[in-house]
């Protein structure tokens, strides 16, 4: 299948019958085009709709030459989301993945656009049989207004749909030699600042759970007193780097079963992670921000909350200069410089209050400021 632009010379006939009934057609298309569809009606609406969000109309055409769907396309400079109109296929290709091949296609075709975030399209939720193929080729609801178009003595509801592009968060890509050799070197003393300081934070406290978020390969576990600790949650996106705080923690003669690893993007869903008395955030908050960051702390629910920060008296050159550094060129597009008031405030807002602050400087101007929160 291939995608073209809308021939409404050579293309209307071959698709003037595929809405025939008069509800059918409200259903598809909401009336902006009259009913029963006419040459006429149809390239008066594709010109309207051109002239006010730029649609463009297009055709699929089978591998056997056959014009069997249509749709149009627009996109948002603004919201930077495409946005799909009119999706129809020819009835007699249904069941015959014609609109999932469709759709893929526009799917793809949207996201030749390097700005585009998102793809999105507005269905009623009474059309039961065009929402399943669209939930199929992995548009998800957004919002439902109920109520918002009226057919005869119906009243139907507006679903809005979207198919947002998968971006490969940066820390999935950076392998965990590459980061603990740049952490370690002379120039940075990362690793080795945050092992000292991570002692202390897990001693410091009176907990007997605790959740480490952003544990990349468990520097600093093994300060962990097995005798005060009767569970341990490894937080990180990388499945890899939880892969060997295993290999490296989780024998009976380390943790043992005290040292559960979970895979989570805290800056998505964090509703399955369990509660825990302490967190410790270290070096996390710069990559998901104090939104994400204080949303998983309410889901939580620690009593502590102690978080260690990077300071840059360089906001431009944020990671120190090492052999490593291309390594980290990704991660530009999830940085967030931080300031201790910001995270103070965010902190605030959620009901936490800071007990302590200690600042240990690093090479190259730069310093690790641990903050610590009660509830």
């Amino acid at each position: 299948m291939i995608l073209r632009k809308f021939e409404i010379d050579s293309d209307f006939e071959a698709m003037k019958d595929w809405v025939t009934d008069e509800k059918t057609h409200a259903m598809w298309c909401a009336n902006l085009i009259k009913y029963p569809l006419s040459k006429e009606h149809l390239a008066e609406t594709l010109k309207e709709v051109s002239n006010r969000f730029g649609d463009v109309p297009y055709v699929a055409i089978t591998d056997d030459d056959k014009v069997a769907g249509f749709f149009c396309y627009s996109f948002n400079n603004e919201t930077k989301e495409g946005m799909l109109k009119f999706v129809v296929v020819d009835p007699e290709a249904r069941g015959k993945g014609v609109a999932r091949d469709m759709l893929g296609l526009a799917i793809e075709q949207g996201f030749e656009n390097p700005e585009a975030i998102g793809l999105q399209l507005n269905v009623f939720p009474e059309n039961l049989r065009a929402k399943k193929c669209y939930e199929k080729a992995g548009f998800i609801e957004r919002n439902l207004t109920p109520n918002a178009f009226t057919y005869k003595d119906e009243s139907w509801g507006r679903c809005n749909m979207v198919f947002t592009r998968e971006i490969i968060n940066p820390w999935k890509e950076i392998s965990l030699d590459d980061y603990e050799n740049h952490m370690s070197l002379d120039s940075v003393k990362q690793l080795q600042t945050l092992n000292s300081m991570m002692k202390l934070q897990l001693s410091d406290y009176d907990a007997s759970t605790a959740m480490i978020l952003g544990v990349a390969g468990g520097n600093g576990l093994e300060h962990i007193d097995k005798n005060k600790y009767k569970k341990v949650y490894g937080v990180d996106i990388n499945e890899d780097y939880l892969q060997m705080v295993s290999e490296r923690y989780s024998s009976q003669d380390k943790l043992g079963e005290i040292l559960e690893c979970i895979p989570a993007d805290l800056t998505k869903n964090v509703e399955f992670l369990p509660t825990a008395e302490l967190v410790i955030a270290d070096l996390l908050i710069e990559y998901i921000g104090y939104e994400a960051f204080t949303k998983a702390v309410e889901h939580i629910k620690p009593e502590v909350v102690s978080c260690i920060i990077q300071i840059n008296t360089d906001t431009e050159n944020w990671v120190s200069d090492s052999p490593y550094l291309h390594a980290f060129d990704g991660l530009d597009a999830v940085h967030h410089q931080m300031e201790e008031n910001a995270l103070r405030a965010a902190m605030e807002s959620n009901g936490y209050t800071e007990i302590k602050k200690v600042t240990e400087a690093l090479p190259n101007g730069k310093a690790l400021v641990r903050v610590d929160f009660q509830r």
